[in-house]
């Protein structure tokens, strides 16, 4: 365990440290690289605004963004809710299409795999399945999970999450219980190990710790990366945005072909984008109608904020009983849940979804995701039989929040306006979707403490 105390000493000599921003930006002027986002949920635009997401990776897609002006975008995959088989076999499929887009616009380019910071999802198939994709020689595979706004940070190659007054190895946190994606590990070199079923050993790894970072800078990163004998496979150390700054700087001096496997927080360093202030209530559109919440994680901090919101009086909650959704029973649930928000929201009343938050798991990882699916494709069902326009849309949880951007509402293109709450992002959708006019706010089930809900509804109302 981490004492809180001892982290934030630490992250207050990070404050005397020198950025790398401006430098970054000369970088990404001179070299005109695109950076590529590959997003296993909705969830990791939660550090960025004024940058696209597209939901589809066909060919003509990633053409045109390419040949656009902008440095980054973000691929929606929702790999996160796939069996491992598929998320490779996509993520493989991408990183050809990358090549290929690359070659046209005649532009060099960086992928990054955006991955949860409690180091949930398919690690290894996705950025194996990418680095064979790209088919580029002599790449290194990243793994650089701090992500400060959820209270995430790597030291001495452990990773710790902060819970209360102190940070405990995200080993010991109820997401490495996750029935899919469960680990046993909070050093970093370890989980790799682990997650790779022993073909990657601890030993094969390099680490750049926070000393390197900070006392010999991205010079001394960029040769050690660049070294003979450096290994394949790194881990980053991380406490604070200047060390992400430090280390992104000294990748690029290095002109190594790399693939990151990252949290949110890493993007903003290596895309060169600014901190932006939160969004308020003056940036939400006016409406008499209601807005929908949509509560699908099923994680513990998700049910603490649910519990806290329900103390409020001026929402309606509506509980989406999972058993139901299993057996015969899910049409007819289906369809007098949409009918009853669309009353309530042409009413002007707030409405609350949620599914009951007893856990159904299956018996093994696969059958449990199967589960996960089954009561997400209802949540979307809900969704797409509304016929009221809300007067914003707030979604929980990665799977659910991804299922109802694709599935429920239409979105092909949406645009990163920035954060209500640090790490919730808020997306203005395209033309193209059920209700355009609507603003999209995703939540992910592990960000914030128990108040964050109800703060983040009571800053759009």
């Amino acid at each position: 365990m981490l004492r809180k105390n001892y982290l934030s000493q630490l992250q207050e000599e990070s404050l005397t440290q020198k950025g790398y921003m401006k430098e970054i930006a000369l970088e990404l002027k001179a070299k005109q690289p695109m950076v590529v986002v590959l997003d296993d949920d909705p969830t990791g635009t939660q550090t960025v605004h004024g940058v696209s997401v597209v939901t589809d990776w066909e060919q003509s897609t990633l053409d045109e963004m390419f040949m656009s002006e902008n440095s980054l975008f973000f691929i929606l995959t929702n790999s996160r809710s796939f069996k491992e088989e598929k998320a490779y076999e996509v993520y493989f499929e991408i990183g050809k299409r990358i090549k290929v887009a690359a070659d046209k616009s005649h532009k060099n380019f960086i992928v990054v795999s955006r991955g949860d910071s409690t180091l949930r999802g398919h690690y290894f198939a996705e950025t194996t399945a990418l680095e064979k994709g790209i088919d580029v020689s002599d790449c290194k595979q990243i793994l650089i999970p701090a992500f400060f706004e959820g209270g995430r940070f790597t030291l001495e190659d452990v990773h710790y999450m902060l819970d209360g007054d102190a940070c405990i190895p995200v080993s010991e946190s109820d997401f490495a219980k996750d029935n899919t994606f469960g680990y046993k590990n909070s050093n970093l070199l370890d989980w790799v190990s682990e997650k790779t079923n022993g073909i990657i050993e601890s030993s094969d790894i390099d680490s750049f710790s926070i000393e390197v970072i900070r006392k010999l800078g991205p010079d001394t990163i960029s040769k050690k990366l660049l070294a003979h004998d450096s290994h394949k496979y790194t881990v980053v150390n991380a406490l604070s945005y200047q060390d992400l700054e430090a280390f992104a700087y000294g990748l690029y001096k290095s002109n190594l072909s790399a693939i990151i496997r990252s949290s949110a927080s890493f993007v903003n360093a290596i895309g060169g984008i600014e901190k932006k202030a939160l969004l308020n209530s003056d940036d939400f559109p006016n409406s008499k109608n209601g807005g929908l919440t949509i509560v699908g994680s099923y994680v513990s901090k998700t049910s603490s904020q649910l519990k806290v919101l329900q103390k409020a009086e001026n929402f309606a909650f509506l509980e989406l009983d999972v058993n139901a959704v299993l057996n015969s029973e899910s049409r007819d649930t289906i369809i007098s849940m949409s009918s009853r928000i669309d009353k309530m929201i042409a009413q002007g009343q707030d409405v609350v979804v949620y599914t009951s938050r007893r856990v159904v798991s299956g018996a093994d990882g696969n059958s449990s995701l199967e589960v996960v699916n089954q009561v997400s494709n209802a949540i979307v069902d809900i969704v797409r039989n509304i016929k009221k326009e809300p007067r914003y849309i707030l979604a929980k949880g990665g799977i659910t929040s991804s299922d109802i951007a694709v599935k429920a509402l239409g979105v092909k293109k949406a645009f990163v306006e920035g954060q209500v709450l640090p790490g919730v992002p808020v997306w203005q959708l395209g033309i193209e979707t059920k209700f355009p006019s609507v603003p999209y706010i995703i939540f992910p089930g592990n960000v914030g403490d128990e108040n964050a809900l109800t703060n983040a509804l009571t800053k759009l109302n």
